[in-house]
């Protein structure tokens, strides 16, 4: 598998640090933000290839992220995925300004590891 730039955000603790175990043994450079207001600041000096972000982020949610790196000209072509516990508000999310994709927050990394693998050929 290709190394992919992923940008990631997560309000809790808990998550960021295996976000990052998983990322880095993946082989993957990452770069975790608190909060999502500090993604698009983060992405002009990271430069990513994806952004995970976590859906519920308290001020500021992962679709709101999402609305705004589709917005800018400058990152609105890089691969989003929303993590989320909720899986009912897929639906909703999918219709406004989508992301990419979506993977249930689980402390199985599975099925975003095969959506990276799927990620990581059009970034080589």
């Amino acid at each position: 598998m290709a190394r992919l730039r992923i940008l990631a955000a997560d309000d809790d603790e808990g998550w960021r640090l295996l976000i990052k175990c998983w990322m880095d043994t993946a082989g993957h450079d990452v770069l975790i933000c608190d909060n999502g207001k500090a993604v698009m600041a983060a992405a002009r000096g990271f430069r990513p290839d994806c952004f995970l972000l976590d859906h519920d982020m308290g001020s500021t949610t992962g679709h709101e992220v999402c609305r705004q790196i589709r917005a800018s000209a400058e990152f609105k072509a890089i691969p989003v995925i929303i993590m989320t516990a909720n899986t009912g508000i897929m639906p909703k999310v999918a219709a406004d300004g989508p992301p990419d994709h979506f993977v249930a927050k689980t402390e199985n990394p599975d099925e975003l590891m095969l959506i990276l693998d799927d990620i990581a050929p059009r970034n080589q």
